[in-house]
């Protein structure tokens, strides 16, 4: 199984469970991952696996990762040193851009020529199109395939995905209102979350002699609308509600921007950013509420994450949200309602926790990481 997929500047918090289960002795096929475009920060998700195959890597196991550097970004000589440092793994550089993209290509297939029947697993639309030009130019491969977006914005992106649908096998989506016209539409698995990873005893309560901590947790770019908190900040402050702080964990292209207007109108006090974190489940329980003010999304992590530890949400109704957040759970509204429904959480907040509870209980089983693992394995099993 190779897994082709492309990471954006940001914060990646899956705690990789779901990478780890497919790793299992029991799981009779060699595995291995190319990350293309893949930016500083991506490194982190080998460090996750890597803790995990020092125990567990069987020596039948070859994993290749291909990286591409450019500005601001790891470079692949010091991602081999460091992963060569942390494992026996064996790791491939491969370069994929423009006038390297057939050498990466070649160095690829040099990879998968000796294996008898390898699976992509291709992620997103540049995911998707190496695959489908490995296809084209060396021997059939079975491709399934994630978007992770329910937006394409480009018209020859629809359109291209259209007319190579013959390619893939399977298209996996989200949910009923992931379904596109230029998608295949086979299967509907969402994203997962380990509820016993983030599952705490901790009572969550808040006294109003320490500040509300809102939570806003993802890449600091334009899909997320990170300097609407900036707009959310000013006016809670314009209703002289004070005691409240926003945690921004992640980073991005728009981080210098963010911390700009931070500056220009003093809310340094309300607005801290940290970058990058592991950490994610510490934040997690230290807030009082997560924001996620998107543009587009896909199926966001962070919220099933959240609901797994019982953390009230306030969402914007795009992508698959919609399908399993709604009024009875949780928060879902427009970004000009958001101060106001921050507001009424933090005067509600007890309201709120109940509506948390709620959303706990509702997707529990179905989007726990176990019954995830199982929809991908047999989807792989249906392509052999």
């Amino acid at each position: 199984l190779l897994w082709v997929f492309k990471s954006y500047t940001g914060n990646i918090h899956s705690n990789n469970v779901d990478l780890q289960k497919f790793f299992n002795k029991d799981f009779p096929y060699t595995f291995d991952f190319v990350l293309n475009n893949t930016y500083y920060f991506s490194v982190t998700i080998l460090y996750d696996v890597l803790n995990f195959f020092s125990i567990n890597l069987d020596n039948d196991y070859v994993v290749g990762y291909g990286f591409y550097s450019r500005t601001n970004v790891l470079s692949a000589d010091v991602s081999r040193q460091i992963i060569s440092e942390r494992s026996e793994l064996t790791v491939k550089a491969l370069k994929f851009r423009n006038f390297t993209l057939l050498q990466g290509i070649k160095e690829l297939n040099n990879i998968l020529k000796d294996y008898q029947k390898p699976i992509f697993h291709c992620h997103q639309f540049h995911g998707g199109l190496l695959g489908m030009l490995y296809n084209l130019r060396y021997k059939s491969v079975p491709i399934t395939y994630t978007m992770h977006t329910n937006k394409v914005t480009s018209k020859r992106r629809r359109w291209l995905l259209f007319f190579t649908k013959s390619f893939r096998e399977k298209d996996i989506i989200f949910s009923k209102n992931s379904k596109r016209w230029y998608l295949k539409n086979s299967i509907i698995i969402p994203n997962g979350a380990d509820f016993k990873e983030f599952d705490s005893d901790r009572k969550r309560y808040y006294n109003c002699l320490n500040p509300f901590v809102f939570l806003f947790l993802g890449r600091l770019s334009t899909p997320k609308n990170p300097l609407s908190l900036v707009t959310f900040a000013n006016q809670l402050k314009r209703d002289n509600i004070n005691n409240f702080i926003i945690h921004v964990v992640g980073d991005g292209l728009m981080r210098g921007e963010l911390e700009e207007l931070i500056s220009k109108y003093q809310l340094e006090n309300h607005i801290k950013l940290f970058g990058f974190a592991k950490n994610i489940k510490e934040f997690i329980s230290k807030a009082h509420c997560l924001i996620l003010p998107s543009s587009w999304e896909g199926m966001p992590v962070v919220i099933i994450e959240a609901a797994a530890s019982n953390l009230p949400i306030i969402a914007t109704p795009v992508g698959s949200i919609p399908d399993f957040l709604n009024e009875s759970n949780s928060v879902i509204c427009d970004l000009n309602s958001f101060p106001k429904e921050m507001k009424s959480v933090m005067e509600n907040y007890e309201e709120a926790k109940e509506k948390a509870q709620i959303l706990h209980e509702e997707i529990k089983s179905v989007f726990n990481i176990d019954s995830v693992y199982l929809k991908h394995l047999k989807v792989y099993q249906s392509i052999l």
